[in-house]
């Protein structure tokens, strides 16, 4: 199935040598394909391509290997490269100007808001497009786009959007645990850079609704600390028929160049382990829908092993939602961590991609799972009304 797909949806070698040669009725290869001897979809204009080059792009053909069990290119790969995007975008801010101090990376603080806005299928061109929104002293907002172009019926449609924080970093110290054990200062931290170099916002409002979404952040990533710490200890506690768990250990294809594990990967691991869980529970199909904020709370390092546990908190006519919490091992010491959590937004889908409905979960049996299900209730009623204030704005 897979490769019938991919035969449809990829290039043909030749091709793009073909390109290069004038057209017999005019139009030289800039005019008529664009930059890098690709034919411009319908609809481009010169002026668009322009615009497009002033910020990051990242493009690459999506291969059955980039597929979920859907047939669609997985959710956790289009996370992994808005990260990369992210990250390319501020290391360029951060290390601009001849007289700062250069670091070499960027780390992922915060994965803000994320929409599977339409599937992207395989054989088709992933373009990710990432600016630097807000810059704090000492953290940058980025807003990325993601989009699939495909060659052959010249169109290109938004798939995704996602709002994400980095933080610059100085260097990587070992820590010390409370209980002084010596193999505990394997354990790594992030020590963050002092200042970063001021923005140039096109206006003073543009300037206040980035330093409304930082103050926002902040706020809500007190409170996400907290509730991490808990759903860590909880997931632990589910039966296994409730759960999905894997197991990572952290290599260097993992990593940065200074062995942090990338924000993109453990990402994708997480959606990974939430698919699965929601296959599990509908016995179906089912694909990403949405992914409530993620906050990295402590560094995932080289060598370690990540244990990622995924159980579904509440389900909707058409949706359910499914906490994944990822805690980091040291092998050496034996010592745990809790790294981050998450709330994964799926639907169930047919054999023609049509939602289908999804079962309630059983009662709730103790007095926090209730306060869970109530919690859930809510971000859920908070979705459906910020899905009709889009719906409305298109509309107007």
């Amino acid at each position: 199935m897979f490769l019938n797909m991919f035969r449809k949806a990829v290039t043909i070698p030749g091709v793009a040598r073909s390109l290069s040669r004038s057209s017999a009725k005019g139009g030289t290869k800039q005019e008529k394909y664009g930059i890098n001897g690709l034919m411009k979809p319908r609809g481009f204009s010169s002026l668009g391509v322009e615009a497009q080059q002033k910020e990051t792009i990242i493009s690459r053909t999506m291969h059955p290997s980039d597929a979920n069990l859907a047939g669609n290119v997985h959710g956790g790969t289009i996370l992994k490269m808005i990260d990369e995007a992210g990250s390319i975008v501020t290391m360029r801010y951060f290390n601009k100007g001849d007289k700062r101090e250069k670091v070499c990376f960027t780390a992922l603080a915060r994965f803000d808001e994320i929409d599977f806005i339409r599937p992207m299928h395989i054989g088709e061109i992933a373009q990710i497009e990432a600016e630097v929104s807000y810059v704090s002293q000492r953290s940058m907002e980025v807003q990325v786009k993601v989009f699939a172009e495909n060659l052959f019926k010249g169109t290109r449609r938004q798939t995704n959007r996602a709002s994400l924080w980095y933080v610059p970093v100085k260097d990587l110290v070992y820590i010390d645990e409370k209980n002084g054990v010596k193999e505990s200062k394997r354990r790594k931290k992030i020590v963050v850079a002092d200042s970063l170099p001021p923005k140039q916002y096109s206006s003073s409002e543009e300037e206040e609704a980035g330093k409304k979404r930082y103050l926002k952040q902040r706020a809500d990533r007190k409170i996400r600390a907290a509730q991490t710490n808990l759903a860590c200890d909880s997931s632990s506690n589910q039966s296994k028929d409730q759960t999905i768990e894997l197991v990572h250990v952290v290599l260097p294809d993992d990593c940065y160049s200074n062995e942090n594990a990338q924000g993109g990967t453990i990402l994708k691991l997480m959606d990974t382990a939430a698919g699965m869980m929601a296959i599990k529970y509908c016995k179906t199909g089912a694909v990403t829908a949405s992914i409530e904020a993620v906050d990295f709370l402590n560094t995932i390092t080289l060598g370690q092993i990540v244990h990622i546990r995924a159980r579904p908190v509440f389900t909707s006519s058409k949706s359910m939602e499914i906490e994944v919490t990822v805690r980091a091992e040291d092998a050496v010491s034996g010592i745990t961590f809790p790294a981050l959590s998450a709330t994964f937004v799926f639907v169930s889908l047919d054999e023609n991609d049509r939602p289908l409905e999804i079962k309630p979960l059983d009662p709730p049996a103790t007095a926090a799972e209730k306060r869970e299900r109530e919690e859930a209730k809510v971000r859920y009623e908070k979705r459906q009304q910020a899905r009709r204030k889009k719906l409305e704005a298109k509309l107007i």
